[in-house]
């Protein structure tokens, strides 16, 4: 009797346990001149179904059973030696938006004689937004959006970077997001130009969606305008299925609307990549720099796709291969984008 009544104890003290979700999001490394390493791993609580409120305690004890995964997929290393990282402890704090996080504190110290210094972050996690401080002065030592399996490498004696690599580290993170991670947002484009009938109609077509996708990441990322993120991601794929199945049946017939359809796609789609990024809070570090470059690097490769797509098919424009590469491209949007949107229905 009495395992019976332990048993279901502790079925309901683990119910609760694990009644938070925490989604890791950023980390903040300081750096000391004695070489002594604190890293804040912070992670958005995530309530899930059934519950209605935040249980700080239980948080935290989720936090401290998740140290060790946090610290086996992001390493710090010293000449290509991994560091041991301690665990020391756990507090709650909130955003910017009031939303409740809690910050794993890891401490580890750099070799006397080490030279360089990396943040490797492994296959299995990420995206991670990454800060390196100098404890001193508490000035930006380096800044990056570490994908999966990317690192981020550091001479220990010249740690300092200047505004320009900031910006060119965002700039080259924005064109990654999308070359090679944005699989729909490739297709989109993709059925944007097969859409489109010339030159000039395509500039016209690409500058109003880039306009009105960089505004819509901006409001995104700045919490002005919030979306849910399930909503945003099932009309993205409801958009790159229309512009399939416009492609197939009705290509060249709507060039009134093209333009219209080309604004409140890309405000869709830049809401999409907002509400991905907010996680990360770019707006707490050199806002307008970092995302001012985060946004160039997005809309260089859109802007690259589409011309490179254009010089490379432009001598087949009248061509029966063109009419087929429409059917074909089309058929695997639309196949793509059904095939999400099941997911996302289901999952």
């Amino acid at each position: 009797m009495r395992g019976v009544i332990w048993f279901i104890l502790s079925s309901v003290y683990l119910s609760n346990v694990f009644a938070h979700e925490l989604q890791l999001q950023n980390v903040t490394i300081v750096i000391s001149k004695s070489r002594q390493i604190q890293a804040v791993f912070t992670s958005k609580v995530k309530l899930l179904k059934g519950q209605d409120k935040y249980d700080i305690d239980l948080a935290l004890y989720k936090s401290k059973e998740d140290s060790s995964l946090h610290v086996s997929f992001l390493k710090i290393q010293a000449d290509n030696t991994e560091i041991k990282n301690t665990y020391t402890h756990s507090f709650v704090d909130t955003d910017e938006k009031g939303a409740m996080q809690v910050n794993s504190v890891f401490e580890s110290s750099l070799p006397e004689n080490a030279k360089k210094m990396s943040v490797v972050l492994e296959k299995e996690g990420g995206p991670l937004f990454v800060k390196i401080y100098k404890k001193e002065s508490m000035d930006d030592w380096g800044v990056k959006i570490l994908h999966p399996g990317n690192s981020m490498e550091f001479n220990i004696e010249k740690l300092n970077l200047g505004r320009f690599k900031l910006a060119l580290s965002m700039f080259l993170s924005g064109v990654r997001h999308i070359v090679p991670e944005g699989l729909d947002h490739i297709f989109f484009l993709v059925g944007l130009f097969f859409g489109t009938i010339g030159l000039r109609n395509l500039i016209i077509k690409a500058t109003w969606f880039t306009l009105a996708h960089a505004i819509s990441i901006w409001l995104a990322l700045f919490g002005i305008v919030t979306l849910p993120t399930k909503m945003v991601e099932i009309l993205i794929m409801l958009t790159i299925a229309f512009v399939g199945i416009e492609n197939y049946f009705f290509r060249g017939r709507y060039k009134k609307m093209g333009n219209i359809f080309a604004v409140i796609f890309g405000v869709i789609h830049g809401f999409g990549l907002g509400n991905s990024l907010s996680d990360l809070r770019l707006v707490n570090f050199s806002p307008y720099l970092t995302i001012t470059s985060f946004n160039l690097g997005i809309e260089f490769i859109q802007t690259s796709i589409l011309m490179v797509l254009f010089y490379a098919l432009k001598n087949y424009f009248n061509s029966e291969f063109y009419n087929k590469l429409i059917l074909i491209t089309s058929t695997m949007i639309v196949s793509f984008s059904i095939y999400n949107l099941l997911i996302g229905f289901t999952g």
